[in-house]
């Protein structure tokens, strides 16, 4: 009976004390990561907010990404995230393990998206994500069917669904995502997309993925059913995909990267003209590693001047690529 007591009392310590300070670790993560996309120039972080309680806590983090047109607005990306603290938590998804659990929604404020789809992704988008002892990120983002009418176009966007994980201390990247597609209405005229999955398990080899110098080796696929638009009163679509596959493969030997691309597709319809079985693959062979790195980091400090006053030094750059 003593024995028992002790256990029953070592657990309780383990629940009720253990979270305080697996949070004051989890807002150290948060601080670290913050840190490295400060060195990011895809976007800027305009605020940043952690608030910590004793079980649970708040973030909240607005990204600002610049367009290459100056006169475009920016995009504002605000992402608001309810954390619990583990190491034993409860969830809307169920009983969780681990460092931490985050229920998070996404907002986007610019004239570009309109504010009436703004406000239908910050309604139906959601994303949660556990954070294991070990460090790992496990996300499953779901996105809920919704229409809606932009410029006198019927927009009914389906459901969305998959995992986006970063493992092994943000080495890797695999991810599986599913679309049910969409369709678009605009008087006479009908787009429709069908069933599309993305699939990829990517190995980082160079750089940081926070930091927009990644580089990757590994596999993706993306699998598209079908792309179709059409008139009503057309008997055959103006344009007609059925089963678009496309993958690619890379991989990194003796500071070199090898790559394939491949593409299949069914049936292609386009022009009055009917095509089958429609292939190609597409071999890149030793592409000098380090180039590419120099590519990567030039994209990422000057992505807004490399094409308009850096071409030259780009082209040097790719010139060498094969060299």
């Amino acid at each position: 009976m003593k024995k028992l007591l002790i256990t029953l009392l070592v657990a309780l310590g383990i629940v009720f004390i253990a979270p305080y300070f697996i949070g004051q670790n989890v807002e150290n993560k948060y601080q670290h990561l913050l840190s490295q996309l400060q060195n990011n120039k895809q976007f800027h972080i305009e605020k940043s907010e952690f608030k910590r309680a004793w079980f649970g806590g708040t973030a909240s983090n607005t990204f600002v990404f610049s367009l290459p047109d100056s006169d475009a607005e920016n995009i504002y990306v605000t992402v608001d995230e309810t954390l619990n603290f583990g190491p034993i938590m409860l969830s809307p998804q169920g009983l969780r393990v681990g460092l931490a659990h985050s229920q998070a929604k996404v907002s986007v404020k610019s004239a570009i998206i309109g504010e009436k789809l703004a406000e239908l992704l910050q309604e139906n988008f959601h994303l949660n994500s556990d954070i294991s002892f070990t460090g790992d990120y496990f996300s499953h983002v779901v996105v809920n069917e919704f229409s809606t009418s932009i410029n006198n176009a019927d927009i009914q966007v389906k459901g969305l669904e998959g995992d986006y994980n970063l493992l092994e201390q943000a080495q890797r990247i695999v991810a599986d995502i599913h679309w049910q597609g969409m369709r678009v209405q605009h008087n006479n005229e009908q787009l429709v997309v069908g069933n599309t999955q993305l699939t990829t398990d990517q190995q980082l080899i160079a750089g940081n993925i926070y930091d927009g110098n990644a580089l990757f080796s590994g596999d993706f696929k993306l699998l598209i059913a079908s792309i179709e638009s059409q008139n009503k009163h057309a008997a055959t679509p103006t344009f007609a995909v059925t089963n678009a596959l496309f993958s690619g493969s890379s991989n990194v030997v003796d500071q070199v990267m090898n790559a394939e691309v491949v593409y299949h597709i069914d049936d292609i319809f386009a022009a009055q003209q009917h095509f089958k079985q429609v292939n190609l693959a597409v071999n890149f062979n030793q592409f000098n590693f380090n180039e590419l790195q120099k590519i990567s980091q030039l994209l990422n400090e000057q992505p807004e001047q490399v094409f308009a006053n850096d071409a030259s030094k780009l082209l040097t750059i790719v010139a060498k690529l094969l060299d």
